[in-house]
């Protein structure tokens, strides 16, 4: 292992640096296996506590030590292929949170405990991100003139390559024009708190899931 200044190079095939673990073909897989050891930590902690400690404090547990890993720096990440292996951990840890077999079907888990999958918490935030900076991006009447069905949308930069058109800010700003006007333009704290319930009633397993609901029924949360 090479020490520099700013990160640290593990033989030359991994770069550590502000806390992700970068690879070479920038697959985000390195990092994932990484985060996946710190929260397989975090399950068997949540495992031991599950044992004497009431619900309610295992589930404060999950939050601080559990979703505090998942959410840091999930937009750069957050559309990877690896990110099914974190899912699999959270299932494992709603399963503690409940006492449930480890058959149980975990989607009503997920609802019932209002904890967001890994999907979902990159969709959110993508959301979030986009809603804060919305002032500042072009929507598509300032491209062009016509009166067309989509001119309100934010406009998406075109991308010559599959994996950008895949990741943030991308991502977000498509997943931003699939939602009804009337919740792009909510207040900031309307749009989170809604946005974030309709989420939480709807734990998706994939971004292909996600996009297939196109918001149904979100208009039902305000």
């Amino acid at each position: 292992m090479v020490v520099c200044k700013n990160f640290l190079v593990d033989n030359g095939s991994t770069v550590k640096l502000l806390g992700f673990t970068l690879d070479p073909e920038l697959s985000w897989g390195a990092h994932i296996n990484a985060l996946c050891n710190k929260l397989s930590r975090v399950i068997y902690l949540l495992r031991r506590l599950s044992v004497d400690m009431p619900h309610s404090f295992v589930k404060q547990s999950y939050f601080a030590f559990f979703q505090s890993h998942v959410i840091y720096g999930i937009l750069l990440w957050g559309h990877t292929a690896h990110v099914h292996r974190i899912l699999l951990l959270q299932k494992k840890a709603v399963h503690i949170l409940n006492n449930a077999d480890l058959l149980a079907h975990c989607k009503p888990l997920f609802t019932k405990e209002c904890i967001l999958t890994v999907y979902n918490l990159y969709i959110l935030h993508s959301l979030l991100d986009i809603k804060k900076n919305m002032c500042l991006l072009p929507v598509n009447s300032d491209v062009h003139s016509y009166n067309t069905r989509n001119c309100g949308d934010l406009t998406i930069p075109r991308t010559r390559l599959q994996k950008t058109s895949k990741s943030f800010p991308v991502s977000g700003l498509s997943f931003f024009n699939m939602l009804p006007p009337i919740i792009r333009e909510l207040e900031a704290k309307k749009f989170e708190k809604t946005v974030r319930t309709w989420l939480s009633l709807n734990p998706f397993y994939s971004l292909t899931e996600f996009l297939d609901s196109m918001f149904e029924g979100i208009i039902d949360y305000l």
